[in-house]
């Protein structure tokens, strides 16, 4: 601590990356528990396939749990020109999110160029990287 009581600069620092380091092991480990999952709920899945069942209940020791099989079903786009062509030749602008590409906004702006109609936000933070002269 300072002299004021105020915490220093360095014990401030000290705290980011020990946080950083616990959190890094914490997403980690979640990561690898996520896989797991991943690789149980396949089992699972591929269990009630063979056995032509949707859903079942299990008895654990922790009490009855209901398992039923789910369908979600995701669309990417595999040529834009071709879904704007449907977009505009059939007006169903509702296939469209409202959103543009920050990265190329940006770009747009710093040649000097405006982008009608768009909240621009800067945010500020602290970056804390170990300097590659220490030890």
């Amino acid at each position: 601590m300072s002299e004021q009581g105020a915490p220093t600069i360095e014990s401030v620092v000290e705290k980011i990356l020990e946080l950083r380091d616990r959190a890094g092991e914490y997403t980690r480990k979640a990561s690898e528990a996520k896989d797991v999952i991943d690789r149980l709920e396949v089992y699972l899945l591929k269990r009630m396939q063979d056995a032509g069942l949707t859903g079942m209940a299990v008895m654990t020791k922790e009490g009855k749990y209901n398992i039923s099989q789910k369908t979600s079903t995701r669309i990417g786009v595999a040529d834009w020109d071709i879904v704007l062509k449907y977009v505009l030749d059939t007006g169903n602008f509702a296939l469209l999110t409202k959103s543009i590409s920050s990265r190329e906004a940006k770009h747009i702006m710093d040649s000097g160029d405006e982008v009608p109609g768009v909240n621009v936000f800067s945010e500020m933070s602290v970056s804390v990287i170990k300097s590659r002269a220490s030890k």
